[in-house]
C-alpha cells in the first residue's frame, strides 16, 4: 500500500520527492491508527475498552467510543482498493488473534486504540505549537489543558515515537509486538492503557516515591542545621521533624519559609543526590546526568507546573472532572487513586495557593512541596 501511494505521487510530479518521502513515513507510522478508525471488527472491540485520553473530550467521530458507528460496511466501497485491502487484512489479523488467544487480541486492539489516541493528541500538540508561534503566545496565555498536553506530549514522543518507527520495519513488528504485550510501560504512554492499568501503574510508582520522601526530608534537615541558628530556621526544623510524626504541613506554613528556598535551599545550592531524588519524584530521567542538566530539567518541569497552576487559578476547580483532579494531583506527588473528589479538590487548592504565591526563584519550594504537602496526609473521604 505504501509503495502504491509513493508511486502515485511520483507519477504526478517527479520533482516532488520530499512529499513522497513524507507520505511513506506518515503512512507506515499511522497505518495502525487509520485501520482503527475504519475497521469494523477492530472498532467493535475498541468500543469495549476504557482507554483514557489526554484530551478530556473528543468532538469528532474519530473518538474511540463513537468510532464503531463512524463507518459502515457500505462505506468501504467508496474507498480505494489499497485502503479496503488494509482494512480487510486487519480484520482477518484480529480474528486470527481471537482464535489464537483472546488476551492477545484484546492487547492488540488496545494498542490500535492507543496509537489512534496518541496520533490525535500529538496532532493537537503540533497545532497548539503552531498557534503559539503564529500568535506570539506565552504559557500564561494558555489554559491548563493545553499546557498539560504541551508538556506531556513532548515527554511521550521520546518514548512512543521510536517504538512506532521500529514497528514499521519489515518483520520487526512481529518481534516488538510480544515485547509490548509483556513489558508495555517503558515503551508506551498513558494513551495505550486502560484506567485499571493506569491505577495499578500509578500505585506502583507512588510506592517508589514514598521511599524517596525520608531521604529528601533528611537532606533538608542536614542543610538547614548548617545554617546560623535563628528563630526562622528553628521553626522550619521543627516543622520538618513533625513530618515524621505524620503531622502534615499546609501551604500557609510553607510560605513563611519561602525565603530559605530562594538561595540557601535553591536548586543551585543542592547536591547532586538531592537533585536526583527530586527528579525521581517527577519521573524525570537522571541516570549519569550532571548536576546542571538535572537543574535544567527540574526548572523546565516546575515552570510548566507553575504556569498550569496559574491557569487553574483563573478557572473554577469545581468544573474539573474526577479524572482531571486525579491526574493533576498525581502529577504533583499525591496518590489520587480511590480518593474522594472533595479531598482532591481541597488538596489541589492548597497546592495552587502555595504555587501562585511563589516566584520563579522560589520554585525549589514548589519542587519540595511534592513531599512537604504529601507526607503525613491521610487521604480519606470526609
Amino acid at each position: 500500500m505504501a509503495l502504491y501511494m509513493a508511486e502515485k505521487v511520483m507519477r504526478h510530479s517527479r520533482r516532488n520527492l520530499y512529499q513522497c518521502y513524507n507520505l511513506l513515513i506518515f503512512n507506515e507510522c499511522f497505518q495502525i491508527g487509520y485501520v482503527a478508525q475504519h475497521s469494523n471488527k477492530t472498532n467493535r472491540l475498541i468500543a469495549g475498552l476504557n482507554t483514557p485520553a489526554i484530551r478530556p473530550t473528543v468532538t469528532s467521530c474519530r473518538g474511540l467510543k463513537q468510532s464503531a458507528s463512524c463507518l459502515t460496511t457500505s462505506d468501504l466501497s467508496d474507498k480505494p482498493w489499497y485502503k479496503r485491502l488494509a482494512i480487510q487484512s486487519n480484520d482477518k489479523f484480529v480474528a486470527f488473534l481471537g482464535r489464537l488467544s483472546p488476551k492477545a487480541q484484546k492487547q492488540y486492539v488496545q494498542l490500535v486504540a492507543g496509537t489512534t489516541l496518541f496520533y490525535y493528541d500529538a496532532k493537537h500538540a503540533y497545532q497548539l505549537r503552531a498557534k503559539i508561534k503564529a500568535e506570539n503566545l506565552h504559557l500564561s496565555d494558555l489554559d491548563w489543558r493545553d499546557i498539560y498536553i504541551k508538556k506531556q506530549i513532548s515527554k511521550d514522543l521520546t518514548k512512543v515515537l521510536p517504538t512506532l518507527l521500529l514497528m514499521c520495519l519489515p518483520f520487526v513488528f512481529y518481534v516488538i509486538l510480544p515485547i509490548l504485550f509483556f513489558f508495555p510501560r517503558p515503551f508506551l504512554s498513558d494513551q495505550f492503557f486502560t484506567r485499571e492499568q493506569l491505577v495499578e501503574y500509578n500505585s506502583r510508582f507512588h510506592q517508589t516515591r514514598l521511599t524517596i520522601h525520608p531521604s529528601i526530608v533528611n537532606q533538608l534537615v542536614k542543610k538547614v542545621e548548617q545554617l546560623p541558628n535563628s528563630s526562622e530556621t528553628q521553626t522550619f526544623l521543627d516543622a520538618l521533624k513533625r513530618l515524621d510524626s505524620n503531622m502534615p504541613l499546609d501551604s500557609r506554613s510553607l510560605l513563611q519559609h519561602k525565603e530559605l528556598f530562594e538561595v540557601v535551599l535553591g536548586f543551585n545550592s543542592l547536591p547532586r543526590i538531592h537533585l536526583v531524588n527530586l527528579c525521581q519524584l517527577y519521573s524525570l530521567k537522571s541516570f549519569l546526568l550532571p548536576s546542571h542538566l538535572l537543574r535544567s530539567r527540574l526548572n523546565k518541569t516546575l515552570h510548566f507546573i507553575h504556569a498550569m497552576d496559574r491557569a487553574l487559578l483563573r478557572e473554577n476547580l469545581q468544573g474539573l472532572s474526577q479524572q482531571d483532579l486525579e491526574k493533576l494531583c498525581f502529577q504533583r506527588g499525591l496518590n489520587s487513586n480511590d480518593v474522594d473528589r472533595a479531598v482532591l479538590a481541597s488538596w489541589l487548592g492548597d497546592w495552587i495557593q502555595l504555587s501562585t504565591n511563589l516566584t520563579e526563584k522560589e520554585e525549589s519550594l514548589l519542587a519540595h512541596a511534592a513531599v512537604l504537602l504529601v507526607r503525613g496526609q491521610s487521604m480519606r473521604a470526609p
